[in-house]
């Protein structure tokens, strides 16, 4: 039966001039270290484009590999550049035609259900930096 992993909001970084959501996620179900998430946002800094304005980072120690999801917002468009880790530790840009896996799509889905409301409904995007979401690893999958 499909649970999902446990997922942790970790706040607002400010990471290249823009508001940034952290998440992480753990195949394991153990925290993340402090370590790996200022990693992925130094690496998010690097893709960032500058400017202002809002986004996510999705860190997903796997089964397979740790991957990290860089995304913002521009309008009512998100963009995302996809990373995995490399040698020594470091993320390196991922194969092009993935995008994210099913617990990664968790997060996006509720990223994007706040954006619609909060920024595009509402323009409230203190509101939207707020709204993360945290799941205890094996919870069920409900629908909306």
């Amino acid at each position: 039966m499909f649970s999902l992993r446990r997922t942790d909001f970790h706040g607002v970084r400010e990471v290249a001039g823009r508001s940034v959501k952290v998440y992480a996620i753990s195949a394991d179900g153990a925290a993340t270290s402090a370590e790996v998430l200022d990693s992925a946002c130094g690496t998010a800094a690097s893709v960032l484009p500058g400017g202002g304005g809002s986004g996510f980072v999705v860190v997903h120690r796997g089964e397979e590999a740790v991957w990290l999801l860089v995304h913002w917002w521009e309008d009512d468009i998100l963009c995302q550049r996809l990373f995995r880790d490399g040698p020594g530790g470091e993320f390196v840009p991922a194969e092009p035609q993935l995008f994210a896996c099913v617990w990664e799509l968790h997060v996006i889905d509720h990223e994007r259900r706040s954006w619609a409301l909060r920024v595009l409904g509402e323009d409230d995007v203190d509101g939207y930096l707020g709204d993360g979401i945290s799941v205890a690893g094996g919870a069920p999958l409900v629908a909306p």
